[in-house]
């Protein structure tokens, strides 16, 4: 009996070594697939071009015509999803996008060649809070560096007026997802240069694509814009000078109040640093300000 004990008793523990000796080589292996991914990654992120010396090699026009939009029912796909133009939310045409469609592409003719600036009207979708994150790619690649990563911002605002506790002190009101139309400017993700990003388009027919990497959006439309040159701050005023001058009382908006922000972290706060805050009290906690410190990130 006691041989039969120790018999089964050596199968269960080579039994369990054999286990957990799948499970290192399991997360060996996926460990290694990470590893050669991320090197994927960092390879094709050096070889794409600088975006500063993307604008010197093309050196171009700056298009200064009407805005050119995309017809968005013609479009492309790499994956075998079904994608349908459908409405959403308040908007009648819409395509809902997230990492699972691949890479989505329209056909564009360009009147003339030159530098473009490309807005999305999108909806982001909620239901997540992730960062929407998509590639742009142009006639089939991805044409400088600050485009292999644009992000998209979602809309966010107070769930509901600020309001009083039993004491007196003011309650901060929860951060909520809106799914609202946007049109937003395609940027650098690390807001490295201020105005939006350009993208040289040469004249006849002409491929856009995204490719979203993370978070879900409603894309209603691609927008192809002219870029304004920058006028000077004396230029403006000298353009402007016979007008009105305002005289009446000061206008006051409380940051507090915002109707719309691009992060939740931007949520109101109160602060009694300042006495010029308002509303204030030397007694009771008065939500007085928007963000703080979160305007770091």
């Amino acid at each position: 009996m006691k041989g039969y004990v120790r018999f089964f008793t050596f199968i269960l523990i080579i039994s369990v070594v054999m286990t957990q000796f799948g499970i290192v080589c399991r997360a060996a292996d996926s460990e290694a697939e990470n590893s050669a991914a991320a090197q994927d990654i960092v390879v094709k992120s050096a070889e794409l071009t600088d975006y500063d010396k993307y604008l010197t090699d093309n050196n171009g026009e700056l298009y200064n015509g009407e805005p050119i939009t995309t017809d968005l029912e013609s479009f492309t796909a790499d994956r075998g999803k079904e994608l349908v133009v459908s409405s959403y939310a308040n908007v009648d045409k819409a395509l809902i996008l997230d990492s699972s469609v691949g890479t989505v592409e329209w056909e564009f003719t360009i009147p003339a060649t030159a530098f473009y600036e490309i807005s999305l009207d999108y909806i982001a979708v909620s239901g997540s809070e992730s960062r929407i994150e998509t590639s742009i790619l142009l006639n089939g690649s991805i044409p400088y560096d600050s485009a292999e990563i644009v992000s998209l911002p979602r809309l966010w605002k107070n769930a509901k007026e600020i309001a009083e506790d039993s004491d007196g002190n003011d309650i901060a009101p929860a951060q909520i997802q809106v799914e609202e139309l946007q049109t937003v400017s395609l940027s650098d993700l690390n807001g490295l240069y201020l105005q939006p990003l350009r993208f040289y388009l040469q004249e006849g027919s002409n491929k856009i694509a995204l490719r979203v990497l993370s978070g879900k959006f409603a894309l209603s439309r691609i927008n192809l814009k002219s870029i304004a040159d920058s006028v000077s701050y004396k230029e403006y005023y000298d353009s402007l000078k016979n007008e009105k001058i305002y005289d009446g009382e000061d206008i006051i908006i409380q940051g507090q109040d915002a109707s719309f922000k691009s992060s939740k972290e931007l949520r109101p706060i109160s602060d009694k640093s300042d006495p010029a805050n308002t509303p204030s009290s030397a007694f009771n906690t008065k939500i007085n300000c928007i963000g703080g410190n979160n305007w770091d990130s």
